[in-house]
């Protein structure tokens, strides 16, 4: 429970958090570990992981065990790593699902590897909390990437909307935490 008090009190530095990632090069990290992972600008998940390298930062930030504004190479060398791992885990994650449709009996061995109980907690807590900051139509997106994991064409079908609209959305989530 104490894990859980935390991850709510740690929200405050969300925005320090989102403003470190924009001085200087520093978003930089998110980049980089989807060139490491051979995912370019032209892959379809792009934009995907992208948003989900932000959301994901102010995690990483908290849990940072120094204080980041007086450690900031250090923070760079120790946020560098969860980007990555987190797209790994997600196209780890998708392959398993793509295996899972071939075979069921299978799939349902690969489901029940996959998940770390405190980090899903701590991942819905932070995305109702951004959630809460957002207007109907971003709350819809950011759900929708994030947790569904679709991409930005699957949600203009879901909700009979064009694709601009849905990065009308997707720049609203982004403004909201600059």
């Amino acid at each position: 429970m104490d894990h859980l008090n935390k991850g709510v009190h740690n929200m405050n530095k969300t925005p320090a958090a989102f403003t470190f990632l924009q001085e200087g090069d520093h978003v930089v990290i998110i980049y980089s570990a989807l060139k490491r992972l051979g995912i370019t600008p032209s892959d379809d998940r792009y934009e995907d992981f992208v948003q989900d390298g932000w959301l994901i930062f102010p995690t990483v930030y908290d849990k940072f065990p120094d204080d980041p504004a007086t450690n900031r190479r250090q923070l760079l060398s120790y946020a560098h790593q969860a980007p990555y791992r987190r797209f790994l885990n997600a196209i780890q994650k998708q392959q398993r699902r793509d295996r899972m449709n071939e075979d069921d009996a299978d799939g349902l061995v690969a489901l029940a590897e996959e998940g770390d109980s405190f980090a899903v907690i701590e991942d819905e807590m932070i995305l109702n909390e951004l959630h809460g900051r957002l207007s109907d139509d971003a709350g819809r997106y950011l759900i929708d990437t994030v947790k569904h994991h679709l991409t930005p064409t699957e949600i203009a079908k879901k909700y009979g909307v064009s694709r601009p609209t849905v990065y009308k959305w997707r720049r609203e989530v982004r403004d909201q935490f600059k």
